[in-house]
């Protein structure tokens, strides 16, 4: 027997389900990401076993990530972008610091600040606009890494120490992330989570919606017959 809680997270992820799919078969979806159409979403209350109504909200925050039903990713990449800059400015000692070798700064970004950055990038749909913000937001921090660097340089060669005198390329910051950017970077992790996902037991609820998504895409592309016998 399930609880009054247990059975409300339950119903509250299957109308979770249930507008997704309403979203898809509307074909408006592409628009809806774009905030071309504000469409209204039919508001559900379910009655639980005790009499309480489940309330219908605009958005919650589910493990971390900020959920919508209109499926748009704008206000989460704002926390995201909001609590990377904070980590990054807690960490200001080190990246200022001169004791502290360019390679390990790269691995404290990478583990400290890229981790808040991308958190549960794997499963977000986003479209191009929300991948520039976040490549915008890299940047800008990369390049303040590496500006504080160089001011460090120049005041061990006995010249004045002054904040932000130089100007950083996109291909320097680029060679300081190992030449992958944010975009590739969310790629490759949606790649392992789907690798992670369809190794997962066929009745495993990722492995299920995969699955399915991939045979409702090939019902919609069709191979030529030549190339299919190939």
């Amino acid at each position: 027997m399930l609880s009054v809680a247990g059975s409300g997270w339950l119903i509250l992820a299957f109308v979770t389900i249930e507008r997704q799919r309403a979203l898809r078969k509307s074909r408006m979806v592409g628009k809806y990401r774009r905030g071309v159409v504000e469409e209204e979403v039919e508001e559900v209350c379910i009655q639980l076993v005790e009499g309480q109504k489940l309330k219908c909200v605009g958005s919650m925050v589910y493990l971390g990530t900020l959920l919508t039903t209109k499926m748009k990713l704008t206000r989460e990449i704002n926390r995201r972008i909001g609590r990377a800059v904070a980590v990054f400015n807690d960490l200001k000692n080190i990246w200022k610091a001169r004791g502290i070798l360019a390679m390990t700064k790269k691995r404290i970004f990478k583990s400290c600040v890229m981790s808040v950055l991308l958190y549960n990038c794997e499963t977000w749909v986003y479209v191009k606009n929300d991948a520039e913000r976040l490549q915008r937001c890299c940047n800008k921090l990369v390049s303040n890494i590496i500006r504080w660097g160089r001011n460090t340089n120049q005041s061990n060669n006995g010249d004045v120490d002054g904040e932000f005198d130089w100007k950083v390329g996109e291909a320097e910051i680029l060679d300081w992330l190992e030449g992958s950017t944010v975009k590739e970077i969310m790629n490759q992790r949606r790649l392992r989570w789907f690798g992670h996902a369809l190794r997962q037991p066929r009745d495993a609820v990722q492995r299920e919606w995969i699955e399915s998504e991939i045979e409702s895409d090939s019902k919609s592309f069709r191979i030529p017959a030549e190339n299919a016998a190939r």
